[in-house]
């Protein structure tokens, strides 16, 4: 199919070098591509590697659905009510600089599958966040000016094609991703489904023999809801502060630490499961993590998404407000866990954003109590460290944020020990 026309001595030809639609982020998991590989990757490693206890009060298509959700590539939707046109800056490299505007219009999904949609029509991407901005070059000739009424036929012109090419290649990528969706889906499936099938079925002859699935002490002791909860509006506001709405009610905050602290505790449990992580790196427990947390928060909970200077491990945003922000690292050692407290408050925490956490993987360590006491003394020596919250069984410490001086974040410290469990 042609480009869209352009009107003699009234609009140049759209630049057909604008093909090329640019990778938005280096993350495979970043919403705006596609790297199918690098997604069923992912996939495949938590369907096998996610403790079955915490999905075993789903149904198999839910557990399945939890994965598949987090990993697929998400279908694209243009924001038609984002349409717009706006300005090109002159260029500095030709004077005179030509008169050149872009319409934009927004986009949401993995805009990377335009790639090879037949209709791709020419357009550039701008990523931002979790959307991206598709636009079209539009360079007006010197007398364009001459005749008003035909700029504005040439230009809605235009604009009509355009979107109609646009929406062919939507549809015809969207296609292309749910035919992957469906292979993700079978591979899941065919993992966690399996293993879920297989648990229901020992856990019903279990409980047919009169015989507990876990020791009973332990199965009171580790309470894991797998109920997925809805946030709303008014529960962020409910828990916010003067001058800063974006805070998280505490009481969701807390929930969160506490099922990153339940995983924990699962592992304690799951000794093939602990086996298998204890030799993994930082992102592959992440992924694990983070499939626990999707399970209770609709999928709302993202691994390695963008946020203020840096890439953060876990985030959870609503409604474009960073309300929860976790950190990620495997004990290494005193200096390189004060490296990684100052990455995330100088740049992670942005101004908005009330409550974060040091998510601290311990593996494989003879004196788990001793690594968690050298990394409250970290927290406590460190140059931001205003106090400990003081809240009984709790962790947290409150440090002053990198923008303000006056804005005071509370930080938990989360460990998670990954034990090697022998025979």
């Amino acid at each position: 199919m042609r480009g869209p026309p352009a009107a003699p001595k009234i609009i140049d030809d759209a630049c057909e070098d604008q093909r090329v639609l640019p990778y938005a982020s280096r993350n495979p998991m970043s919403p705006s591509t596609t790297d199918y590989g690098s997604r069923l990757k992912h996939a495949r490693q938590v369907s096998a590697q996610v403790p079955i206890e915490l999905v075993e009060h789903l149904t198999r298509e839910q557990a399945v659905g939890v994965v598949v959700e987090e990993y697929a590539a998400p279908p694209i939707t243009l924001l038609l009510d984002t349409l717009h046109m706006r300005t090109v800056p002159p260029r500095a490299d030709l004077v005179p600089s030509p008169t050149e505007y872009e319409l934009a219009i927004d986009c949401q999904g993995a805009i990377g599958a335009l790639h090879d949609a037949p209709s791709n029509p020419p357009h550039a991407s701008v990523s931002s966040g979790n959307d991206s901005t598709l636009t079209l070059r539009v360079t007006l000739k010197d007398d364009a000016g001459d005749d008003p009424e035909a700029l504005t036929r040439s230009l809605r012109e235009l604009n009509d094609t355009w979107l109609r090419r646009l929406t062919d290649a939507v549809a015809e990528a969207n296609a292309v991703l749910a035919e992957q969706r469906t292979l993700l889906y079978r591979t899941v499936d065919g993992i966690l489904g399996h293993r879920h099938h297989l648990h229901t079925v020992m856990r019903g002859a279990a409980a047919a023999a009169n015989v507990p699935l876990g020791r009973v002490e332990e199965r009171e002791r580790v309470s894991i809801p797998m109920v997925p909860k809805r946030l709303t509006l008014a529960d962020v506001d409910r828990g916010a502060v003067p001058g800063n709405g974006a805070a998280l009610a505490e009481s969701i905050a807390d929930d969160l630490v506490g099922l990153i602290r339940s995983f924990s505790d699962a592992l304690e449990r799951t000794p093939t499961t602990a086996n298998r992580l204890v030799d993994e790196d930082e992102e592959t427990i992440r992924d694990v993590l983070l499939f626990l947390l999707n399970a209770n928060w609709n999928g709302l909970v993202t691994g390695e998404s963008f946020l203020g200077s840096g890439k953060t491990d876990i985030l959870l945003r609503w409604q474009g407000r960073e309300a929860f922000i976790g950190e990620c690292k495997i004990w290494k050692g005193q200096k390189k866990f004060d490296e990684g407290l100052t990455q995330l408050l100088d740049g992670y925490t942005v101004w908005r954003a009330t409550r974060v956490a040091m998510i601290l993987f311990i593996r494989d360590a003879a004196d788990i109590t001793a690594i968690i006491d050298k990394a409250r003394a970290v927290i406590r020596a460190h140059a931001r460290f205003v106090s400990d919250v003081g809240v009984a069984g709790r962790d947290a410490y409150l440090l002053r944020a990198q923008h303000d001086a006056q804005q005071i974040v509370t930080l938990d410290l989360v460990p998670v020990a990954i034990p090697r469990h022998s025979g």
